[in-house]
């Protein structure tokens, strides 16, 4: 016979009595848990009897009664409250709430230690126990079985052996690991989880899931994740299994995560080496096509960097949509290669982004002109305050249109200076960026550059006298310093790249 409430007040030795709640006699006790955490219906589960010192009852009327019902939702088995500790005053309104819900209230002596209850309750359900051995240790062998196997066929199993539907699903109640999503109700249950607690989830969350429960177990891996438990039968699967699942799942999990940032750096010195003109067409053809990314019409989209993190996200954003892509992180911009048909998608999922976007090519020769375009198109989105431009359709504000335009415009200016700088190894360029971006402020110029107030003198003398421009001329500075800008946009797709490094 199963070992219920009734079976515990019948134990002379533990002195339990029932204060509330009598319909409930016949409820199941699996294993009894002492907890004082808040709520406790987090970190306990089905039949399971709730046994506590009194810290977590909590001490008003309407707050106990609360207590009674989330914890008869949860399907607790009842709960224990040791007589003469910490317990506040058990109000009428929660002990008439107990005997109409059915839910067991149980008084336990002072002399009488909660480990007790706990051995009689366990040793009452040693054949159960066994049985929960047992299912942890095939899913372990499923696990090992299905090694070489996907993630849905080794998920599938272990909904089978449970009587469950399973899904992994992200903060945001997307399926990861390739399976089915868990529909959109259910995805929204899972993102206001996930919000609610930052990230952090207790041992089991419950939800509504239609007529039923769905159960959200936290999954221990280095990016936020969760099972997602569909109950089949009648009874929920044991908690302590589906943490045994959530672990194995988790390797899982992590494995994918090692076998995308490989994945993501290799991407990262590809795009690298297609920007510089640092690989052949054939050679260039094949490594794209590792990535989904040959035979089609591309885009590069230039995107504000907002750090690590935020360039996480977005090729986390990339991955969860399975759009095929490549990532490069340079000079402070997030340089994305993609399918041109896949822009538009990935244009909406990037809200909160200021993005430049690029015209559409296929020449693996013109991805170093196309990064030329979306960083200038980028440029125009933050001089406009606009979230995103395409290349041509948004100059910057008193730039030249295009890239060539910007080009002549460099060269028309500056073009002179640049050629005495290769020449002669000077640094004249620098010191005149650093001159004007200190508003011709010599004293803090000079400081910048780490020179002498009279060589910086000397140098904008000779930067005078290869441009043609004077420095005390308003409208020859507005020109040298357009040009400037002009030249900077367009090498800064020239610089070493910052490949994501593994940690």
């Amino acid at each position: 016979m199963a070992f219920c409430i009734r079976s515990l007040v019948e134990v002379p030795a533990l002195q339990t009595t029932l204060l509330a709640g009598a319909a409930g006699e016949d409820n199941v006790i699996k294993w009894a848990h002492s907890c004082e955490l808040a709520a406790p219906w987090e970190w306990l589960g089905r039949n399971d009897l709730l046994m506590t010192n009194g810290f977590t009852v909590p001490s008003s009327p309407a707050e106990q009664v609360e207590f009674v019902r989330q914890l008869h939702a949860t399907g607790i088995a009842g709960v224990a409250i040791g007589d003469k500790l910490h317990s506040p005053p058990l109000s009428p309104q929660m002990l008439e709430e107990a005997d109409r819900l059915g839910f067991p209230v149980l008084s336990t002596a002072y002399d009488v230690p909660f480990m007790a209850v706990a051995q009689a309750v366990a040793q009452a359900n040693r054949h159960a126990e066994h049985e929960r051995m047992t299912t942890t240790m095939r899913i372990y062998e499923i696990m090992r079985q299905g090694a070489s196997q996907p993630a849905t066929e080794i998920l599938s199993r272990l909904g089978a052996e449970l009587g469950a539907q399973l899904h992994i699903a992200d903060g945001s109640g997307q399926p990861l690991l390739g399976l089915a999503a868990v529909g959109p109700a259910l995805c929204e249950q899972v993102v206001a989880v996930s919000d609610e607690r930052a990230g952090n989830l207790p041992a089991v969350v419950r939800v509504a899931d239609g007529d039923r429960q769905a159960l959200i177990v936290p999954v221990p891996a280095s990016e936020f994740a969760c099972l997602v438990v569909r109950p089949l039968r009648e009874a929920d699967p044991a908690l302590s299994v589906l943490q045994h699942v959530a672990a194995v799942m988790a390797i899982e999990i992590q494995r994918g995560i090692a076998r995308d940032e490989n994945l993501r750096r290799l991407g990262a010195e590809l795009l690298a080496h297609l920007i510089d003109r640092r690989i052949d067409a054939v050679s260039a053809a094949v490594r794209l096509s590792e990535f989904e990314l040959s035979d089609q019409e591309l885009m590069l989209l230039a995107i504000e960097s907002g750090g690590p993190a935020a360039d996480d996200e977005v090729h986390r954003l990339l991955r969860r949509s399975h759009t095929p892509h490549l990532l490069l992180n340079r000079s402070g911009v997030l340089y994305v290669l993609l399918a041109a048909s896949a822009v538009p998608a990935v244009e909406r999922r990037l809200l909160d982004r200021t993005v430049g976007a690029s015209a559409p090519f296929s020449g693996l020769r013109e991805s170093s002109d196309a990064a030329k375009e979306c960083r200038w198109a980028l440029e125009a989105a933050r001089g406009k305050h606009l979230r995103l431009v395409r290349y041509g359709q948004q100059p910057p504000p008193f730039m030249p249109r295009t890239v060539a335009e910007a080009q002549a415009a460099a060269d028309a200016v500056l073009g002179d200076l640049l050629a005495y700088d290769a020449e002669h190894g000077g640094d004249l360029l620098r010191s005149l960026r650093e001159f004007l971006g200190a508003n011709r402020s010599w004293q803090r110029a000079a400081g910048a550059l780490d020179v002498h107030k009279q060589t910086l003198v000397y140098r904008m003398r000779r930067v005078e006298d290869l441009t043609g421009k004077r420095l005390d001329v308003t409208g020859d500075v507005a020109e040298l310093w357009m040009a400037l800008r002009a030249h900077d946009l367009l090498v800064d797709a020239g610089e070493p790249a910052t490949v994501p490094k593994p940690e």
